[in-house]
This record gives structure tokens, C-alpha cells and sequence, in this order.
């Protein structure tokens, strides 16, 4: 999760870590098997109910996390420069793309 470092203090951020990737591993073991048995012996109306059930479980904890709300405004201008310099590259290369004629020959 890329929001870790916003919900656990960094002396536990390892630990967290990695028993999230021990999570996915067992989740995706498990997971072919237990949906075959689910789909096997539940009507698929059902499926789709649980699957809300589940989505709706899953915004609703987001909603409810605390995250840490500091910003650091320095940071999120460099971001936000890099991102112009990147597009101001790419209207670039573009022009020069039909400059040369070469979008008509890809």
C-alpha cells in the first residue's frame, strides 16, 4: 500500500510490510481454490452480492483510516514542476514529430 507510511510509525513499517507480503502470498494461494468452492455451491446472483458487500466493506474502512495530513509544500512543487517540464518535453517531441512527417508513417 502505498499510504503504509501514512497509517503506521516507521518503526513498524517493516514488520507491516512484510506481513502484507505474506498476506498477498496466502491470498493468492488460496484464492483459485476458494472461489472455485464459492462458485461451485453459490448461486452467481450471490457472488455478485458478496462482491458489493465487500466493495462497499472496503470504502468504507478507507473512508474511516486516519492518515497522517502534513504536506510538505516544497516537495509538492518540485513534483508539480517536474510534471510541466515532462509535458513541455513531450509538446516537444510531438511537434517535431510532425515537423518530420513521421506520425504518417507509423
Amino acid at each position: 500500500l502505498s499510504s503504509t507510511p501514512d497509517i503506521v510509525s516507521k518503526d513498524y513499517l517493516q514488520k507491516l510490510n512484510a506481513i502484507q507480503t505474506t498476506g498477498v502470498a496466502i491470498a493468492g494461494i488460496a484464492a483459485l481454490p476458494l472461489a472455485g468452492y464459492i462458485y461451485g455451491k453459490i448461486a452467481f446472483e450471490y457472488i455478485i452480492l458478496i462482491e458489493i458487500i465487500t466493495e462497499i466493506l472496503t470504502i468504507f474502512l478507507t473512508v474511516i483510516t486516519k492518515f497522517k495530513a502534513h504536506r510538505n509544500e516544497e516537495k509538492a512543487h518540485e513534483t508539480g514542476r517536474k510534471l510541466i517540464e515532462i509535458l513541455q518535453g513531450n509538446i516537444v517531441g510531438f511537434n517535431y514529430l510532425f515537423y518530420i512527417k513521421l506520425c504518417y508513417m507509423i
